[in-house]
């Protein structure tokens, strides 16, 4: 990811299911790879980044969007939302 923002890249697009394929694996893993990597100074302010809400989160209700979205910040250890 260092690679790609000092290369110019700003966008990263994640979701919890990512990484739900592999044996053995949960979800969510790859939101905290990234949200580990932004942690470093001037990482967060350099990315745009988005996520994906699946199954029982992606109902159009507002509650479990909410639920949804608190979930991956917490994942990706950050409470900037747009």
């Amino acid at each position: 990811m260092a690679t790609f923002a000092e290369a110019g890249g700003n966008f990263i697009d994640t979701a919890d299911i990512y990484s739900s394929w592999a044996p053995g694996s949960r979800s969510g893993v790859s939101e905290e790879i990234i949200g580990r990597w932004m942690k470093a100074p001037g990482n967060r302010d350099c990315i745009v980044l988005a996520t994906t809400a699946r199954g029982s989160a992606a109902r159009t209700s507002s509650a479990p969007s909410r639920t949804a979205c608190a979930a991956c910040r917490s994942r990706r250890s950050t409470s900037k939302q747009t």
